[in-house]
C-alpha cells in the first residue's frame, strides 16, 4: 500500500511539472555551474547589494550569488510549484527570499542587478518592462538568451 501511494505521489509530481512546463512555456532548467560563474564574474565589478533573479527554478543561481556577494540580498521569482517548494524547503540562507510570483509582475525598481535565465519568448516579453522599470544604473545579466 505504501509503495502504491509513493508511486502515485511521484506520478502526481511529474504530471504537475509537465503541465506547468507547458503552461509557463519552459521547464524548470538548472543553470550550469560555468554559466553561474560567468554571471558572478559579470556582476563582480558592480558589487550589487540587491539582486533580483527572474525565474529562479531550483535555486542554484541564487545560492551562487549569495556566496559570491555576502552583503547582497537576493529576491527570487518562480511560478512553477515544485521548484518553488524545493527552494522554500531547502533554502537556508536568510539573505535569499523566494516569491511564488510571475516574473512579469516583479518590482525591479530597487534592484542593483537583475539576473535571468529565461527562454527567448520570455526575454522578448520582458524587454519592454526592463526598459521602464529598472532603476538607472542597474545591471541586467541574461544567461544565454539576448534581448532583441
Amino acid at each position: 500500500m505504501a509503495h502504491a501511494l509513493l508511486m502515485l505521489a511521484v506520478l502526481a509530481v511529474i504530471l504537475l511539472m509537465v503541465f506547468q512546463s507547458e503552461a509557463l512555456r519552459v521547464p524548470p532548467t538548472p543553470t550550469r555551474r560555468k554559466v553561474r560563474e560567468a554571471v558572478v564574474d559579470l556582476l563582480r565589478p558592480e558589487n550589487p547589494a540587491s539582486i533580483i533573479e527572474l525565474g529562479s527554478g531550483w535555486g542554484g543561481m541564487a545560492n551562487t550569488l549569495a556566496a559570491a556577494f555576502p552583503e547582497a540580498h537576493i529576491t527570487c521569482y518562480e511560478r512553477a510549484v515544485i521548484p518553488y517548494l524545493w527552494c522554500r524547503i531547502f533554502a537556508r540562507n536568510p539573505r535569499i527570499s523566494f516569491q511564488k510570483a510571475d516574473i512579469f509582475g516583479a518590482d525591479l525598481a530597487k534592484a542593483d542587478a537583475v539576473v535571468c535565465y529565461l527562454s527567448p519568448w520570455h526575454m522578448q516579453k520582458l524587454e519592454a518592462k526592463l526598459d521602464t522599470s529598472m532603476k538607472s544604473g542597474a545591471c541586467l545579466v541574461s544567461a544565454s538568451f539576448p534581448l532583441s
